[in-house]
């Protein structure tokens, strides 16, 4: 999905409508709570109409904490993201080269030594290393690559990266849930969720006023 500001805050709490969501694989479950009005992203907020944004977060308030949060630093100037790997630290950073128009690249680190390199277009208002993960001797990173007036989500596992390899126009929103990994995408108009290396719902409506809570049972 080539995406606008309105679909960037991807966390917990997803601006999606589901259909089915029996048989999940993990004990993966998703609530819907259709919403009085399109949320609010800057300072996020939302109004159920059923319920209350604070009755529904309390919920999976547990689960959220387990969330690793995206803890930014700077290297030699360039944003980056620290993560302990096996045998060290992996390290991703932004770079961007001298030419004009100028270009920005993704760079992973291991001891020192680039172990992967990934172009992220060109500069834009928003970070484009949007989070970097260590699990079970894998890791995964989600980009944002910028092109001229759109944004598209790009994950990467292991250096590969599975919009090419799962045929997705795009992915995004990669959280590890019980250590495993999740994300939405879009492949052929339709949004569908992976999680654990599965696709159990592949059919999704995107819509601005239902909000859908992800959490483990």
């Amino acid at each position: 999905m080539m995406r606008t500001c309105l679909t960037l805050f991807v966390t917990i709490v997803f601006l999606i409508a589901c259909s089915a969501s029996d048989n999940l694989p993990g004990g993966l479950t998703l609530e819907e709570h259709p919403l009085s009005k399109a949320p609010i992203i800057d300072p996020f907020s939302f109004q159920p109409i059923d319920s209350t944004q604070e009755e529904i977060l309390s919920r999976n308030f547990e689960e959220r904490t387990k969330v690793q949060k995206m803890d930014y630093t700077f290297i030699d100037g360039n944003p980056a993201i620290v993560r302990s790997a096996d045998g060290g630290d992996l390290t991703a950073a932004v770079f961007a080269s001298s030419g004009e128009p100028p270009e920005l690249e993704i760079r992973v680190f291991t001891s020192g030594d680039v172990i992967f390199k990934t172009s992220a277009g060109m500069p834009s208002p928003v970070m484009p290393l949007q989070g970097l993960w260590t699990y079970d001797g894998h890791w995964a990173m989600e980009i944002l690559y910028a092109a001229s007036e759109i944004w598209i989500g790009q994950v990467f596992i292991d250096g590969n990266m599975v919009n090419q390899e799962k045929g997705y126009d795009e992915a995004f929103g990669f959280q590890l849930l019980s250590g495993k990994p999740f994300y939405f995408f879009q492949r052929d108009g339709e949004i569908g969720i992976s999680y654990d290396g599965k696709e159990p719902i592949s059919d999704m409506a995107v819509s601005p006023t239902i909000a859908v809570a992800v959490s483990l049972s």
